[in-house]
């Protein structure tokens, strides 16, 4: 209630098993923001399984929950260039829309063991041909200005 007064964001790294409690939550608060990380951790045993993607797929119904986009190193194949992530960024995406998508550098995690923040981004930028020139723009930088600085 509190968060919600105050337009305070509470953000959580958790997993799909979480979902439940929090959508509990969301809909006890529905205008606390929300911030789920690293897409709930889907593909965190290199595997993208659909039950977890319709779970997170369903917060969407929640106006104020966002999702960041990012953690590549630790999801998927976890290497770059992370193409393995694109159908599960194209879906996020599509459901929340991408002024409730932002990409998140996870530093300084992305930057290690080969994995590298231009890979990081290359993948939204480059590679995600489905996102047009705006929705990338909104993915890189507005979504998460316009919530942390332009309230």
């Amino acid at each position: 209630a509190a968060a919600a007064k105050h337009n305070l964001a509470l953000s959580f790294l958790m997993t799909p098993a979480d979902l439940p409690e929090l959508d509990r939550m969301c809909t006890k608060f529905p205008e606390t923001p929300v911030i789920i990380d690293h897409f709930c951790l889907i593909g965190r045993n290199k595997m993208f399984i659909e039950e977890e993607i319709e779970q997170l797929s369903k917060m969407a119904r929640h106006r104020r929950v966002m999702l960041k986009i990012g953690a590549f190193y630790g999801l998927g194949k976890k290497t770059p260039p992370y193409l393995d992530m694109l159908p599960l960024i194209e879906r996020v995406v599509d459901t929340f829309g991408p002024e409730r998508c932002m990409w998140e550098s996870d530093a300084p995690l992305q930057s290690k063991n080969g994995n590298t923040f231009e890979a990081a981004v290359a993948v939204i930028k480059d590679h995600a041909d489905f996102l047009s020139k705006s929705d990338k723009q909104k993915l890189l930088v507005t979504t998460a200005e316009n919530f942390f600085f332009k309230r």
